[in-house]
């Protein structure tokens, strides 16, 4: 599928805003934790007497570092994959000095020869 060039700028706000929702959603999960805890304590409690706030916080957490494993494991690869196919198709400043090194070694081999 062909890709649409926009400027740059576009891109480092998604970014920046990306990164940042990372301190956001720790508050978040943290309140929708509590926010769960209690409208649901009796529930819970009632299903597992001895569970308490701290048990419930840890099971999400515990909950949400199996995902973060199976991301890493399963996903990251394919993801960087794909990241370093998309720094290769367009405007980077790496590649192009890779690209712009490779000719001059071509021309190096080619007069040594």
């Amino acid at each position: 599928m062909k890709q649409v060039k926009i400027p740059g700028w576009a891109g480092a706000i998604q970014v920046q805003l990306t990164n940042s929702f990372f301190y956001v959603s720790v508050f978040s999960i943290v309140i929708q934790s509590l926010t769960l805890w209690t409208v649901a304590k009796e529930d819970i409690i009632e299903m597992v007497p001895w569970a308490n706030y701290w048990l419930f916080l840890g099971m999400s957490l515990l909950f949400l570092i199996t995902i973060m494993l199976v991301d890493y494991k399963f996903m990251y690869p394919t993801r960087q994959a794909f990241l370093n196919e998309q720094a290769c198709k367009h405007a980077n400043p790496a590649m192009a000095l890779l690209w712009s090194m490779d000719k001059k070694l071509d021309k190096i081999i080619k007069d040594k020869k």
